[in-house]
């Protein structure tokens, strides 16, 4: 039986991958139909066993869209809940759906989203630049949160620099695009 702590050890570990992006909001119940879960940033809501399936398919696209090619060091918890929901061709459009969905932000929305210390310190650290540690590259754009302070001559303390590559003079590069204070 799909339970709802299989649906939150998969929410749980799309919040921290995503730095709070994508994650459930709310599970409630529901008179008949069991367990109702609640993502209010794409307003959907899952109902009962079958829901539970989908929302943790959801969100396991979700996770593969920001982790592409990990599969491997993922927590055992999170490939448990994957093995159990391999081969569901219901669960596979929501897998579909969630992929889709985060691809298109860090595409294209990431670039206005203000991340939070404590997301960006739950973040895995997957390269390590002169003054910061970079936390997501979707190949568009890149995160990184500087290890300077004010006190080694950086604007602020935690400082998030959000670079995109772009073409300039025929080479792609990658520029900054924002520069803001985490809190």
């Amino acid at each position: 039986m799909f339970t709802q702590a299989k649906v939150r050890i998969i929410s749980d570990y799309t919040k921290k991958v995503s730095g709070d992006v994508f994650g459930l909001q709310a599970i409630g119940g529901d008179i008949g139909n069991g367990v109702r879960y609640f993502d209010c940033r794409e307003q959907l809501v899952w109902l009962g066993s079958r829901g539970s399936r989908e929302a943790a398919s959801y969100y396991l696209g979700v996770i593969d869209a920001f982790n592409p090619g990990i599969i491997g060091d993922l927590p055992a918890d999170v490939l448990a809940v994957r093995e159990e929901l391999n081969g569901d061709r219901f669960s596979q459009a929501w897998y579909d759906r969630g992929m889709n969905t985060a691809n298109y932000w860090l595409h294209y929305r990431l670039e206005d989203h203000t991340f939070s210390l404590a997301a960006l310190q739950a973040m895995q650290v997957i390269g390590v630049g002169h003054t910061d540690n970079i936390v997501l590259n979707t190949g568009v754009f890149k995160v990184a949160l500087s290890r300077m302070t004010v006190a080694d001559g950086a604007p602020y303390d935690h400082q998030v620099t959000i670079q995109k590559i772009r073409t300039v003079n025929g080479r792609n590069e990658w520029v900054t695009v924002r520069e803001y204070e985490a809190k």
